[in-house]
């Protein structure tokens, strides 16, 4: 099996030189540790040892090892569950332009669930999500107008364009939405 680069995997070798980076505090061999004990990827599953790698990553430098201790604070992975935190890490991580970030704050917003609620912000912070190709934020908006909470119109022919690929498919679309379709001669 070859990788990306064209070279043979090895796992196991792998895992021994992020280990080794790891205790010479390299922050980004630690976030690769953190996310390998997360998943179990290549080790047993561990996630009191994938948060301290992720801690200790973030405290290291690298900032995105925010969006994990965000995540584990969200949940209540691990450790106690606080709203607070996770907000403050995603908004720290927002401020480099990561899609989870934004995402994650767009979740908070629009369930008022560790922030106060707020559809219009949680409408933008979703569309920064969109906008940076998060996978789940276009359905998020799409929730946000099934639930009645955002105006269609405002968003209706960007997704139609994104979802419909013929004017055929984009009349049937508007037709589901209950919207008027008007005939025309071209």
């Amino acid at each position: 099996d070859l990788g990306k680069c064209g070279f043979k995997v090895d796992n196991n070798t792998a895992l021994k030189w992020y280990l080794l980076a790891a205790e010479h505090n390299n922050p980004v061999a630690r976030y690769i540790l953190g996310y390998k004990f997360m998943h179990g990827i290549g080790v047993e599953k561990n996630l009191p040892t994938a948060f301290t790698m992720f801690d200790k990553s973030y405290n290291g430098g690298y900032i995105d090892a925010a969006y994990y201790l965000g995540y584990f604070y969200d949940e209540g992975i691990v450790v106690k569950e606080d709203k607070h935190i996770a907000h403050n890490y995603y908004v720290l991580l927002a401020q480099t332009k990561h899609p989870g970030a934004f995402y994650a704050l767009g979740v908070m917003y629009a369930s008022g669930n560790g922030a106060v609620q707020n559809i219009k912000r949680a409408t933008e912070l979703f569309e920064a999500a969109r906008a940076l190709d998060h996978p789940e934020a276009s359905k998020a908006i799409s929730r946000l107008q099934k639930n009645g909470c955002i105006n269609i119109t405002n968003y209706l022919v960007f997704d139609l364009l994104i979802q419909c690929a013929s004017r055929r498919s984009i009349r049937r679309k508007m037709t589901e939405l209950n919207y008027s379709v008007i005939r025309t001669d071209d």
